[in-house]
């Protein structure tokens, strides 16, 4: 099966189009990188994280001896809750059994 030429010519000047910008990366760090496109430059660095930030880490924020408190009590009714439901458990294991 022959393939005929098309009925028109590509445009004039597309190949002109399609020269690729230079881009010019460079790394400092790994922390830090700078990348450079028909003389814009974009930098990309690590941003220490803020309490103000919606996603930081609180814990990195605290005390020492607010995180233990906050352990101590989040444990405690981790227990309680247990110990509130342990009879409503056994029940619900002993039905299993006998099913």
């Amino acid at each position: 099966m022959a393939i005929d030429k098309g009925l028109y010519e590509a445009p004039m000047g597309l190949d002109a189009l399609s020269s690729e910008p230079a881009l010019e990366i460079s790394i400092e760090d790994p922390e830090s990188v700078t990348i450079g496109i028909d003389g814009a430059l974009i930098e990309l660095m690590k941003e220490e994280p803020r309490a103000e930030q919606f996603d930081a880490n609180l814990a990195d924020f605290m005390s020492e001896g607010d995180l233990q408190a906050l352990a101590s009590e989040l444990i405690g009714q981790h227990e309680q809750d247990l110990s509130s439901r342990k009879d409503w458990l056994d029940t619900y294991v002993k039905g299993l059994k006998i099913l």
